[in-house]
């Protein structure tokens, strides 16, 4: 299990993306100060599996920042 967030984006709008975009599944998290996303890769998850994430994540971090600008 992972908790991560990226400077400066809403770890909200990041999740929904990744789902709603990409069918990717994460889960929005907040505790206390913290507002963060929640991955958990399943120990049996192919390798292509975990870099397609990767390469989603970096897209949609891409495209919101931009949507920033």
């Amino acid at each position: 299990m992972n908790l991560f967030s990226v400077d400066g984006l809403d770890a909200r709008a990041v999740e929904q993306e990744l789902r709603d975009a990409h069918q990717v599944q994460v889960k929005y998290r907040e505790v206390r100060h913290l507002s963060s996303m929640r991955v958990s890769p399943h120990i049996y998850m192919r390798e292509s599996e975990l870099d397609r994430f990767v390469d989603v994540l970096a897209e949609v971090v891409d495209n919101q920042s931009a949507g920033r600008s």
